[in-house]
């Protein structure tokens, strides 16, 4: 009788398969806190991680980052163009322009008052490519509230010792399962030295609350701008949604970048 049970036991996995949700799938909009908009609806974002990749994705252009084989892909969905290559490349370029840029606004400020240079200097990026160096500091409030139906606690983003975010992090959002954080963080440092984000992106995801959830909610105390997840779901996501769309061309990175509508930053 035990010998039955015991092959009975090994034969459950086969017919009563165990199936494991790997990857999360997390769409945001971003807008104004005015309303009506006067930018017209609300741009939609969707972030897709799974197996040490990254998909960032709006309707004019995407994002996919594969931290294993540390390559990354850029694609126009407008002019229907994408650049794929080592990460490494892209920083490199990225790096370059923003260097150009610095020089060219630094040639603005010149002719500007304080007054006006002020407002240029706390209205850059997240990065903001105009100031020679960047420090973020995160404090952590004890303001709770439910976004997207998850618990999410509030923190303080201060940029070069300004305040600049407030932003809420969910800790039930967590990509450890799916992503090699070290690697992630690493990435994280790159894309401060090269000065430049993927889309939609605020400055809270790119600092070291990953570790600790996502955040759900994020107001930039300058521009007034929200950026709010609507739905978050842990899914299994195909390897086909990290691969440029067929019929695509492929071009130079510069090329790809400089395509009318299409902004990195």
């Amino acid at each position: 009788m035990p010998a039955i049970l015991f092959a009975t036991l090994l034969l459950i996995p086969f017919w009563l398969p165990l199936r494991v949700e790997a990857g999360w799938r997390i769409v945001a909009t971003t807008k104004p806190l005015a309303s009506p908009s006067p930018l017209g609806s609300p741009v939609q974002m969707e972030t897709s991680v799974s197996q040490n990749r990254i998909k960032y994705r709006t309707q004019v252009w995407e994002q996919i980052v594969n931290l294993r084989t540390q390559r990354l892909a850029v694609i126009n969905h407008i002019g229907q163009t994408y650049w794929e290559g080592p990460i490494d490349e892209y920083l490199t370029v990225v790096a370059g322009q923003t260097m150009e840029i610095r020089t060219q606004r630094d040639k603005l400020m010149q002719r500007l008052s304080p007054e006006q240079r002020m407002i240029m200097e706390k209205r850059g990026g997240p990065f903001d490519i105009s100031a020679a160096t960047l420090e973020i500091t995160v404090t952590s409030t004890s303001e709770e509230e439910m976004v997207a139906g998850y618990k999410a606690r509030k923190y303080a983003v201060l940029r070069n010792g300004e305040p600049y975010e407030e932003t809420w992090v969910a800790g039930e959002i967590n990509f450890e399962t799916e992503i090699d954080m070290q690697k992630l963080q690493t990435f994280i440092q790159q894309l401060q030295a090269s000065r430049t984000t993927p889309p939609g992106t605020v400055l809270a995801e790119l600092t070291d609350l990953v570790s600790k959830g996502y955040p759900v909610r994020t107001v930039n105390v300058l521009s007034h701008i929200t950026k709010e997840v609507t739905q978050a779901e842990k899914k299994n996501i195909a390897d086909e949604e990290f691969a440029v769309p067929e019929g695509y061309t492929q071009r130079t990175l510069t090329e790809v970048m400089a395509l009318p509508k299409v902004r990195m930053h």
